[in-house]
């Protein structure tokens, strides 16, 4: 089954997953001298932001590996969980 066909996490049933990513950079916050974050002048903030995505996705409910969405495979464990699932429908 390729990544791509999940609708939800065969784990907890969210309809969410969230990608591990690795980020380089600085930023540059905009600061007031009552030290509170300038949020007007913020909005490119990250724009600087070298990050790198490497497809590893997690469910953001209850963070279990589903797998790489960019090479389109699910994990070892969700493929067991879809065949368990889908076993104890059809018997």
């Amino acid at each position: 089954m390729p990544f791509s066909e999940l609708k939800e996490c065969p784990f907890c049933g969210s309809d969410m997953f969230c990608e591990k990513q690795k980020v380089k950079g600085y930023i540059y916050p905009n600061m007031r001298f009552d030290g509170k974050e300038d949020g007007v002048h913020n909005e490119d903030l990250y724009d600087s932001i070298d990050v790198i995505y490497n497809g590893r996705a997690y469910c953001c409910q209850c963070k279990q590996y589903l797998g790489n969405y960019i090479d389109g495979t699910i994990s070892k464990a969700a493929e067991k969980k879809i065949k368990s699932a889908y076993s104890r429908e059809n018997s």
